[in-house]
């Protein structure tokens, strides 16, 4: 669900339905050098496992990518790690929220490439 920033044009589901994917269209059309942030949420149904993540995918460099996510007090997950990846190869960054309900990870001129943060409750699988 689009929060803020703009509206879901288009949605797809892949038939494993592992994976979803959104497009937004912003408030207003944006040119460089302007920016936009798009706020969304997601609400998974009460049988769905409780382990997720967050992230962004980029098919050219970006100039700016902010990672932004925000959980509910009574889903603060147990272990949080930001993975990034590039043509290079695969970062793990183990995050906390420290008391906080959110945290947000920033690349500047990022791309190609992935940008996620996944979390878990229980122990971190290894």
């Amino acid at each position: 669900m689009a929060v803020g920033g703009g509206r879901i044009s288009a949605r797809h589901t892949h038939e494993s339905r592992e994976v979803h994917g959104f497009m937004f269209e912003p408030e207003q059309p944006v040119t460089a050098p302007a920016s936009t942030l798009i706020e969304w949420a997601v609400v998974y149904p009460p049988e769905f496992p409780r382990s997720d993540g967050t992230g962004h995918g980029i098919a050219f460099q970006s100039r700016e990518l902010l990672l932004w996510t925000r959980f509910d007090p009574a889903g603060v997950p147990d272990w949080i790690e930001e993975v990034e990846e590039t043509p290079l190869g695969e970062v793990i960054t183990p995050r906390a929220l420290d008391g906080a309900l959110s945290l947000h990870a920033i690349r500047r001129g990022f791309g190609p490439g992935a940008l996620s943060m996944r979390w878990g409750y229980g122990e971190r699988p290894d």
